[in-house]
């Protein structure tokens, strides 16, 4: 028994010391939470990788290959499901096309990038210190890589926290958990595969090509960066720290208008539709992952908020309506 137990305290000790030999000859983590994130946005500009991950909330999990790479300093990235369905992102110059087998491409310009750790290597820094609190909690290992573990905090406790896990050597994002205001995970991106490429992988190579190719006449486009219409309806609650990006109206087909205001704090957005009524539903509240959407009935109109805020704060906006 005793061989036993000192077989064990053996073995502990020799992964503790396995552990702090990788993480003093990895490259060093600074200990400002704003230096590590200008160290982790300069990553994604200069670091060729590919992470494979599974996306996952409740009980559905799905595979992700996600694939950055950088060509004549400008950055490109790839985000394909591995399951049966071609689907999936790519991004570059500013774009962001949607694709899916047997559809139209649709692109976006100017829009922000879909993925959680996207945002966070694109966020202006000074907003986002403006509404969230960055701690290093400690080191761990994560697809068979050292990693630096960081929870970031709502300020003003009105969004989700995050515990982002950083390769130590590329200062890559590999691993997220998406907490809400109980504290509970709804959402996770774990990290299963990591590679840091010595040159740019062929995907990217042609994501290049097929965004110098694209015709914007052969895809369904929309502007992110477009004139807007002044609307009769206000919100007399936003989340603090998020910006009005967008203002005005659109048509989904002949017979379905909608009013729109969306805002951003730089790492997620939600939008307020105003709609015409579609009448009584048994689903007012939808949750999927980090997205929720809430509605509220107005006359002849409903409202409707969805984005990637926490459902308790969807509902207080709804509750801040202010209708003319």
């Amino acid at each position: 028994m005793k061989n036993y137990i000192q077989r064990i305290l053996f073995s502990v000790a020799i992964g503790v010391v396995t552990l702090f030999l990788s993480v003093t000859n990895a490259s060093p983590t600074p200990s400002d939470p704003r230096e590590m994130f200008a160290e982790i946005q300069q990553s994604y500009s200069n670091v060729n990788f590919e992470l494979l991950f599974a996306r996952v909330h409740s009980s559905f999990a799905e595979p992700v290959k996600y694939v950055n790479g950088v060509i004549d300093n400008e950055r490109y990235s790839f985000w394909s499901y591995q399951n049966n369905a071609k689907s999936g992102f790519f991004f570059g110059k500013n774009k962001v096309v949607y694709y899916s087998s047997g559809q139209k491409n649709v692109m976006i310009n100017n829009g922000s990038l879909p993925f959680i750790s996207n945002r966070f290597s694109t966020v202006d820094l000074d907003k986002f210190f403006e509404n969230y609190n960055v701690n290093l909690i400690g080191y761990n290992r994560i697809a068979d890589r050292q990693v630096a573990s960081l929870f970031i905090t709502s300020k003003n406790k009105d969004r989700y926290s995050y515990l982002v896990h950083v390769d130590l050597q590329s200062k890559v994002i590999i691993h997220v958990d998406v907490y809400n205001l109980q504290g509970s995970v709804v959402q996770a991106y774990v990290g299963v595969d990591f590679k840091v490429l010595n040159k740019c992988s062929e995907v990217i190579n042609n994501v290049k090509r097929e965004l110098e190719s694209i015709s914007e006449t052969n895809n369904h486009n929309i502007d992110k960066i477009q004139k807007s219409k002044k609307l009769d309806w206000n919100l007399d609650y936003i989340p603090s720290g998020f910006e009005k990006v967008y203002e005005g109206e659109g048509e989904l087909d002949t017979d379905s208008k909608f009013e729109q205001y969306m805002f951003s704090d730089g790492v997620v957005e939600f939008s307020v539709y105003k709609i015409k009524y579609l009448g009584s539903s048994y689903f007012p509240i939808v949750k999927q992952g980090v997205t929720n959407l809430a509605r509220k009935n107005f006359n002849e109109y409903e409202f409707v908020v969805v984005g990637e805020i926490p459902i308790e704060i969807a509902n207080r906006i709804l509750d801040a309506l202010v209708v003319k």
